[in-house]
């Protein structure tokens, strides 16, 4: 059921009548539904009257038209240029596609299909082995891409097939087979033997890796393990090993690191843990750190306990986890010591809105009592 139907013979010539008129959308849809006793809108009767009046059968001519010029490959813009001169009628965009979609005559299915039987025919009469040594030969003496599609006809093959194989030969690379065999790729090996006895690398050494920036960034060594770099490079970088080092024979060298290993790398620079010395605390200094720790600048603090502030800070965060009954019962007095400090120096509270509301109400109140009084006496 279409949605013209639902529309009866009566409401339509209404519509038509009225837009006859000229009346407005919005006041034919107010009497339509005063009429008819509906709730329609004015695009609903807009929609309406564009059905009725609009045009979208098409002859046969036309469709065959569009057609042909469709299979010839022709433009939107041409197919529309060509389609006024011959029918004398502007076509716009709906149509042609209104057109397009519609079918065709028998005579121009059967030249469509035709054409596609002769398009599959040529694909499967195309060869698609290899080039054989005189076809490449024969490509190669040809000085431009012009004169290889001439040579399709006689190889049986497609005109841009051949041009694109003598692309191909004409940019072919030369093997580099002696330049590779020069080559070393970059290890973990390589890396160890070039390490000097600090265990970093000199600037020289770096540059002949590709880095050529100072100081040194973290793992930027270990990034270049699996780049290739020349022999006589791979020699020479080894050979800088401790080039950099001033004095050998007098320093001491230093123990081999056991960061450094042949399958991870771990970095350029191992730097050896410090051994951290034990600090002794005293009661009576645990108990001022509890008290005083806050108060203290951190000048002040280093001064006081002759010790660091990052020292002194760790002992307190000690005490404060501890589980030690001896540090829980240190807290407790340490937090009734700065109870009371806080009391002494605690100023005075201001009186919140409340109370200082309730003390002008009393204020106001003593005000006409002493008032009254005063009028007594005076009686």
């Amino acid at each position: 059921m279409s949605w013209l139907s639902k529309w009866s013979n009566e409401e339509i010539a209404y519509v038509v009548s009225a837009s006859a008129r000229s009346v407005s959308w919005d006041k034919m849809a107010r009497n339509f539904n005063r009429k008819f006793d509906t709730t329609v809108s004015g695009n609903t009767l807009k929609k309406l009257y564009r059905v009725l009046t609009e045009n979208n059968t098409y002859t046969q001519e036309e469709v065959d038209f569009i057609h042909k010029c469709h299979h010839n490959l022709m433009t939107e813009k041409q197919t529309v240029m060509a389609y006024s001169e011959v029918f004398g009628k502007p076509l716009d965009r709906k149509r042609w596609k209104g057109l397009l979609v519609s079918t065709p005559s028998k005579e121009i299915q059967e030249i469509v299909k035709s054409q596609k039987e002769n398009k599959n025919k040529e694909v499967k009469n195309m060869k698609r082995s290899k080039y054989t040594k005189e076809e490449i030969k024969q490509i190669k003496a040809c000085r431009s891409a012009k004169e290889a599609r001439v040579l399709a006809q006689s190889f049986g093959r497609n005109p841009p097939a051949v041009e694109r194989q003598w692309y191909i030969v004409r940019n072919k690379p030369k093997s580099n087979s002696k330049k590779e065999k020069q080559m070393r790729t970059v290890t973990a090996k390589l890396l160890k033997a070039g390490l000097s006895n600090n265990n970093g690398y000199s600037k020289k050494q770096r540059e002949l890796l590709g880095l050529d920036y100072w100081p040194p960034r973290r793992f930027d060594m270990e990034s270049k393990i699996g780049d290739k770099i020349t022999k006589k490079d791979a020699e020479k970088f080894v050979a800088l090993k401790n080039a950099h080092i001033k004095n050998m024979g007098t320093r001491k060298k230093r123990s081999e690191s056991k960061y450094l290993d042949v399958e991870t790398v771990n970095r350029s620079i191992v730097v050896e843990p410090k051994k951290s010395k034990k600090v002794f605390w005293t009661d009576e200094e645990d108990f001022d750190i509890l008290c005083n720790f806050y108060e203290l600048s951190i000048d002040e603090a280093r001064e006081k306990f002759n010790k660091s502030y990052a020292e002194i800070a760790g002992r307190l965060e000690y005490i404060v986890d501890s589980t030690e009954p001896r540090h829980h019962s240190m807290l407790i007095e340490a937090s009734k010591v700065i109870n009371k400090r806080k009391a002494k120096s605690a100023k005075p509270s201001k009186p919140s809105r409340k109370e200082r509301r309730k003390a002008r109400k009393e204020a106001r109140l003593q005000k006409r009592l002493d008032k009254i009084k005063k009028q007594l006496r005076r009686d």
